[in-house]
């Protein structure tokens, strides 16, 4: 096993692990600190905010020309397109599924699962795209700005105690469960209103 009770994300990872977001390898382990590709975080939003979706016989159908029906995720990144989770990267025709999941990506991903349709649970969107510079290294023009601040104003991402958020690194396995976990607990929060 290669998670400990005293790792900063225990708490997070058992959460989304019971909720059947998350699932261990086959030796039974987690690899916190490997990357996490797109398609692996499509998988763990649409387990965890549209589990409805993977049960919908329209989403058999290939929407990117990358991901094939022989691909492992196949039905689990179709649900996150339908869900209005998930976008192509490019043109829209491909979503490069390998690729490692960016901190930029993740945000934009989690900020469509939590707020659709650009509603927060209190029926407006609280930030517009390119308003407000949370983080240094984020300028207003930046693609995933907008989604960048909205994710860290209702709590679900933090940047580094030095200002900065790395919108362009990758994201790591026990980073992506924190996120779902707080993202969970949010929307739990806002259905209870």
């Amino acid at each position: 096993m290669d998670v400990n009770p005293t790792d900063w994300f225990y708490d997070e990872l058992a959460e989304v692990y019971a909720a059947g977001v998350v699932n261990g390898g086959n030796d039974g382990s987690f690899r916190p600190y490997q990357e996490v590709t797109r398609a692996q975080f499509a998988a763990f939003l649409v387990r965890a905010f549209a589990a409805q979706a993977l049960k919908d016989p329209g989403v058999a159908r290939q929407v990117f020309s990358d991901v094939p029906p022989s691909f492992w995720g196949f039905v689990e990144v179709a649900a996150a397109v339908e869900a209005g989770l998930v976008r192509g990267v490019g043109d829209g025709t491909r979503f490069a599924p390998n690729a490692p999941i960016t901190r930029a990506q993740m945000a934009a991903m989690i900020c469509r699962a939590l707020l659709p349709a650009g509603a927060t649970a209190g029926g407006e969107r609280s930030l517009s795209a390119g308003e407000v510079r949370v983080f240094t290294d984020v300028p207003l023009n930046y693609w995933a700005a907008g989604e960048i601040a909205e994710a860290y104003e209702v709590g679900v991402v933090s940047g580094g105690n030095d200002g900065r958020f790395r919108p362009e690194e990758t994201t790591k396995r026990a980073h992506a469960v924190t996120v779902i976990a707080r993202a969970m607990s949010i929307q739990e929060g806002s259905a209870g209103d």
